[in-house]
C-alpha cells in the first residue's frame, strides 16, 4: 500500500496506508520522498484512516519529520485515529509532533 497524496497550493498533503507497519512503512516513506521534492516542503499527514500502526509504522512517521525538517521544511499531524491517539499517548510522541484535531487547523498552522 501507498500513501494517497494531494497538493493543496504550497501544502503537500499525505494520507498514509489505513495499516502503517514493516509491510507498509517502505513504500510509504518512498511516497513521502517522491512528494517532498521542493526545497521547503509543508507537509501536513492526515491520519484519520490509520487504523493500525505498530513501531515500525511509528518510526516511518518519525524519518518523514525528520526528511521534512532536513530540507527544511514544516511538517503537521491531523486527525489522529483512536489507534493513533493512543499510540501517540503511550510513546509520547505528542510532545515530539505538532498534531491538530482536525485537518482546518493544521493547515492554518502551517
Amino acid at each position: 500500500m501507498s500513501a494517497r497524496t494531494r497538493d493543496r497550493s504550497d501544502v503537500v498533503v499525505l494520507s498514509p496506508p489505513d495499516v502503517l507497519d514493516l509491510q507498509s512503512r517502505e513504500a510509504f516513506k518512498k511516497k513521502v520522498r517522491e512528494s517532498i521534492q521542493r526545497e521547503t516542503p509543508k507537509v501536513l499527514v492526515d491520519l484519520s484512516g490509520v487504523q493500525f500502526a505498530d513501531s515500525e509504522g511509528l518510526t516511518a512517521l518519525l524519518s518523514l519529520a525528520r526528511m521534512v525538517h532536513e530540507k527544511g521544511g514544516e511538517v503537521r499531524f491531523c486527525s489522529p485515529s483512536p489507534a493513533v491517539e493512543r499510540l501517540f499517548r503511550i510513546t509520547r510522541l505528542y510532545f515530539v509532533f505538532e498534531t491538530y484535531a482536525s485537518r482546518e487547523e493544521a493547515l492554518e498552522s502551517l
